[in-house]
């Protein structure tokens, strides 16, 4: 059985690229895998309970807000592959897990059934799709938004879902009448936008974007929005990466790159390393053709630390940019859309 001294000692010894008590030895503080972190390569934000008390082992960026419970899964992510250490983790977690204090936490690779094939055909929802395509330069219509996992009002996931909301009835309003989103990849979170429809909007989510957790699920480390896709793991499988879920929405409609065994993903305030750690190590996609759209603040350097870090997979990767006069990123329409590309590997 694991023990909290063990436990210290060994993610000091293997995270990457360092690891250090923090939080009176109670917790491991290291560089977060899902975001970029701190520009300054020996400052981190993640931070790592020790496990005691029949307490999980939880992890949260004080920076991208990620957290969750630390499973050998999440391991496998973050680059370990001690077979007796995850060994020990597991048998902890399935130990404790069924606690009163841990039940509703320890929730590990849940994806939630969600119905989202309904869209009320109003003013409302006419106005939203509209926005969207004029931003776009598409022509997407209401069933389009259903396959493409785009939510134009929450109420109407709600309403299908029996879902019971967790805002005031007010901000629930605010949400729905407001913002537009995009489901994320487990179903659990809703990406929303604000699009400023109203005046006198709540300060609370006056904000351009609201990441709504439908369930409560503590790990929200897959609250990124993925296009649902048919994919043949016998054949390359080309990963597309943008920042925002109109970047990548506008990149499937709009670029022609699709090979026909794509998946098309944002990284929703992430990193771009997160996102492909995730596909190798949970989706466990054999042989990826990776292609990033970072905007054009994200830095050559920034993006080389990217590519140095797979380079022992030796996928092909290539790097789009956006240099469009006036443009940051491809949430655009195509005439706004100068690509350019570079081809590494």
């Amino acid at each position: 059985m694991i023990s909290a001294d063990l436990f210290r000692q060994y993610l000091k010894d293997n995270l990457k690229p360092w690891a250090r008590d923090a939080g009176g030895y109670k917790e491991i503080l290291t560089r977060c895998p899902y975001c970029p972190d701190s520009k300054d390569p020996n400052k981190g934000h993640m931070y790592i309970s020790v496990p005691f008390d029949e307490k999980l082992s939880f992890f949260n960026c004080a920076k991208c807000n990620t957290h969750g419970v630390l499973t050998p899964t999440k391991l496998i992510e973050w680059g370990i592959t001690d077979v007796n250490f995850m060994s020990d983790l597991s048998s902890y977690n399935k130990k404790v897990s069924n606690l009163p204090q841990n039940k509703m936490l320890y929730k590990e690779g849940m994806k939630f059934n969600v119905n989202h094939s309904f869209i009320t055909d109003d003013k409302l929802s006419r106005y939203k799709l509209k926005y969207l395509n004029d931003r776009l330069g598409a022509n997407l219509t209401l069933d389009d938004c259903k396959q493409l996992k785009i939510i134009l009002n929450l109420s109407d996931l709600f309403k299908v879902n029996s879902l019971k909301p967790t805002r005031d009835e007010t901000i629930m309003s605010q949400l729905d009448y407001n913002f537009m989103g995009f489901l994320s990849i487990d179903n659990a979170f809703v990406n929303l936008r604000n699009l400023e429809i109203q005046k006198n909007i709540y300060q609370g989510i006056n904000r351009r974007y609201i990441n709504y957790d439908l369930f409560g699920k503590y790990d929200n480390s897959q609250r990124f929005y993925t296009m649902p896709a048919n994919i043949d793991l016998t054949r390359p499988v080309t990963l597309h990466i943008a920042e925002g879920s109109f970047d990548i929405l506008s990149i499937y409609l709009n670029l022609p790159n699709n090979t026909g065994n794509d998946i098309y993903t944002s990284i929703s305030g992430k990193g771009y390393k997160g996102i492909i750690r995730y596909f190798i190590s949970q989706k466990k996609l054999p042989w990826l053709n990776i292609h990033i759209y970072p905007d054009n603040d994200i830095t050559r350097k920034e993006i080389w630390d990217v590519v140095e870090s797979f380079k022992v997979f030796n996928f092909p990767i290539s790097i789009h940019r956006n240099l469009s006069s006036g443009q940051k990123d491809f949430g655009v329409d195509p005439k706004h859309i100068q690509e350019v590309i570079e081809k590494i590997n």
